[in-house]
């Protein structure tokens, strides 16, 4: 099963990269991920994922300009 295709603008790809980044420093500096937590643990990685495919994203139309 493959994952649906979402069209955002690169204006909020921007956005939503900021808030992860935003959200990452702050659960960092409160505190640390329940590594014991199946649930918290899926929660990281899929917002590394988003994460990571966002920047790409933003990357890829910066080198086609």
């Amino acid at each position: 099963m493959s994952d649906p295709t979402i069209l955002i603008t690169l204006e909020q790809a921007e956005a939503a990269l900021e808030c992860i980044d935003r959200d990452i420093e702050r659960n960092y500096t409160d505190d640390h991920p329940n590594y014991h937590d199946t649930g918290e643990m899926m929660f990281y990685l899929r917002r590394a994922e988003l994460r990571l495919r966002l920047a790409s994203a933003i990357n890829a139309n910066k080198e086609t300009k």
